[in-house]
């Protein structure tokens, strides 16, 4: 059980593209927000948290992925094979990711290899309604129109 529950935490690489750069890029902000105030507290710096630019955010994120969260899901996906399927995906992100490490510009990453994955993940009997399901960070949601005057 405590395995599972350690999954959720590291679930950002098992999400779609889009949402998974998204979670990572609100991650990357908040490491960044976290570095200042400590800066301003005059605690030592967690500046390894913060990419410089996109290729070491794609260093940075492929290394976490591959090093860290890919072998565990792996492990885990062994004794629960229903999360193949995240297994998949997030082999697709590492890819994306390691495209962006070699200075591929991450609007232009292709991730059309992954509309199979998608499709099977979205026939899946979860929980979780697709349409209800947060695809963004909070961050990074697009503003409400402001109300007619």
């Amino acid at each position: 059980m405590q395995s599972v529950l350690h999954a959720t935490d590291l679930h950002v690489p098992t999400l779609p593209w889009r949402s998974s750069r998204a979670w990572a890029t609100a991650l990357s902000e908040e490491f960044r927000a976290q570095v200042a105030l400590e800066r301003e507290s005059s605690l030592p710096v967690s500046s390894f948290l913060v990419p410089a630019d996109a290729k070491a955010h794609g260093k940075m994120e492929s290394g976490f992925g591959g090093a860290l969260v890919k072998p565990f899901y792996d492990a885990l996906t062994r004794r629960l094979p229903e999360l193949d399927l995240c297994c998949q995906m997030m082999r697709t992100n590492l890819e994306q990711w390691s495209l962006i490490a070699t200075g591929a510009p991450p609007e232009e990453i292709d991730v059309t290899a992954q509309g199979k994955i998608v499709d099977a993940w979205e026939k899946q009997p979860v929980l979780l309604d697709r349409d209800t399901m947060m695809k963004l960070p909070p961050e990074l949601r697009p503003a409400p129109a402001p109300a007619p005057a």
